[in-house]
Parts: C-alpha cells; structure tokens; sequence
C-alpha cells in the first residue's frame, strides 16, 4: 500500500501556537514543548512593540467564549483577555508585559489558553522579563 503523507507534512490534528512580534514570526511550538519559554529583555522592549499570539487547534469551538489568562511562576491569575471571535488570538503590548511582571513581582508570566468554563486551561508557554 502507497502512503500519501511525508515527514514534511505537518499534522492538522497537533494544536500549536505562533508568536509574532511586530508582525515578525519569533518562535513556534506544540503543546507537546513542555516549558517553552520566551525571553524578552528589557533594553530591547521598545514602546511601540506588539506581540500577536496565535493558537490553533484542531477542533477549534467558534461558540466557545475562549480566552487566554496570564498566571505568575507562582500560579496567581493576573490578567484575562477575550480570545478574538473568528480565531484564536489576542495581541499584547511588549510593556504590557513588563509591567504586569513588576506589578507582580515575578520575572516569569505563563500563558495559558481556556477554550470555554467548561474546560482545563492549557499552559501555552512562560515569557521571561530580564
């Protein structure tokens, strides 16, 4: 029997996420990168920088209210953010960032995605602020 799939494709059915920042692509990964953290330094976060994340699954719920949540290392929920309707996806300011971090006073934020209040949220990845 013929197979039709190469080791180039990429699989619909793993979900992954994007994250861009001003529109440039930084990292990739699977829910399966276990600890996948971003690094954002402070003498590089420029007022105007944007991150836009995106998440994709595959059974994506477009009646679900899905949001993404930002947790400290520690695990205290700091801020939620609605998920656009059409897709999975939010963009955050880079200062943003910084300032929730010092606010907070933890250098690491996790993201997480919760599809509906139905489900577990899902840790996406950590940003680090040096």
């Amino acid at each position: 029997m013929k197979s039709y799939c190469n080791s180039l494709t990429k699989f619909d059915t793993i979900s992954y996420w994007k994250i861009y920042r001003n529109s440039k692509l930084i990292k990739e990964g699977t829910l399966s990168n276990k600890k996948e953290r971003i690094e954002l330094y402070k003498k590089t976060i420029r007022v105007l920088d944007t991150l836009h994340i995106k998440y994709f699954e595959d059974t994506p719920c477009v009646k679900c209210n899905s949001n993404f949540i930002i947790k400290t290392e520690k695990g205290k929920e700091i801020k939620t953010i609605q998920s656009n309707k059409n897709q999975y996806s939010l963009k955050l300011e880079t200062t943003e960032l910084q300032v929730l971090a010092f606010k907070n006073k933890s250098s690491i934020l996790k993201l997480y995605f919760k599809e509906d209040d139905k489900t577990e949220s899902i840790l996406l990845f950590e940003f680090e602020i040096k």
